[in-house]
């Protein structure tokens, strides 16, 4: 019997150990889940908060698509004028091709004529 009576010491430190295991897993569980519970809450919150300032943007955005329509609508009135403007700005260009090969041809007529005066003197 003292045997058994030595046993029962030892058992009920053992489950004192236990029962303090568990409870110390049981803690932990527990301060995690509310761990994730508290930052659910908080994002929920932050959605929230997000929602409410981004509300008043669907306003803002269909306005401004109306006014880009309204430009566009008054800018297709300039297209007669741009392509004016487009065509003076290709005479540009071109004018000083022009303006060269206007020059090549008075050298070469000079040239020509210079050639011909010669001749009538020496005749």
């Amino acid at each position: 019997m003292a045997g058994k009576e030595e046993q029962l010491p030892n058992r009920d430190e053992l489950a004192v150990s236990l029962n303090e295991f568990f409870t110390s897993v049981s803690q932990m569980i527990k301060s995690d889940l509310l761990g994730s519970s508290n930052q659910l809450a908080l994002l929920e919150k932050m959605n929230l908060r997000v929602a409410e300032e981004y509300k008043g943007f669907g306003d803002v955005a269909s306005g401004m698509r109306v006014f880009v329509e309204q430009l566009k609508s008054k800018s297709g009135g300039f297209d007669a004028y741009i392509s004016q403007i487009e065509n003076i700005e290709h005479q540009g260009e071109s004018r000083p091709d022009c303006a060269f090969t206007m020059e090549q041809i008075s050298k070469d007529k000079a040239r020509c004529l210079s050639d011909r005066a010669q001749v009538w003197i020496t005749q």
